[in-house]
């Protein structure tokens, strides 16, 4: 659908169809940024874009299913609006957009969160937590 996105985009004038970016030039697009749009229709289970927008302390604006469910939190750090309703879209948008000082908190807030559950040491705590559970259950001793 690269064509299709792409022909939209050009009708739209605050729209940019931008492509697969390098780390260096998507870091400089997310630092400009109001927020993150993640309009899927289809379950994702983690969308990695969810994760870079937080990172670089900006809200995300999702669809409402799948795996956005588990890291957005409607009016903490981004909104919600029911999949597949570009009203609703558009409502979200024009919210972030009407209260930046609002939409900074929640980026802030995204930040903080992607920083506490994603982190190497969350990863490590988590890893090492399934490790001893295995020991105590008795999985993995020779006999």
């Amino acid at each position: 659908m690269r064509q299709e996105v792409r022909d939209a985009s050009r009708r739209i004038s605050h729209i940019e169809y931008l492509g697969h970016l390098d780390r260096a030039r998507l870091g400089a697009v997310l630092s400009r940024a109001l927020a993150v749009v993640v309009p899927s229709e289809c379950y994702e289970n983690q969308p990695y874009s969810v994760l870079e927008g937080y990172s670089a302390g900006r809200p995300v604006v999702g669809a409402g299913h799948g795996g956005l469910l588990d890291l957005v939190e409607n009016g903490k750090n981004g909104l919600l609006f029911r999949p597949g309703d570009p009203d609703g879209l558009a409502t979200a948008v024009r919210r972030m957009a009407g209260d930046p000082i609002a939409a900074r908190r929640m980026g802030i807030e995204g930040r903080k969160m992607v920083r506490s559950r994603f982190s190497p040491e969350a990863h490590y705590r988590g890893l090492m937590s399934i490790y001893q559970e295995a020991r105590s259950r008795g999985y993995g001793r020779v006999a």
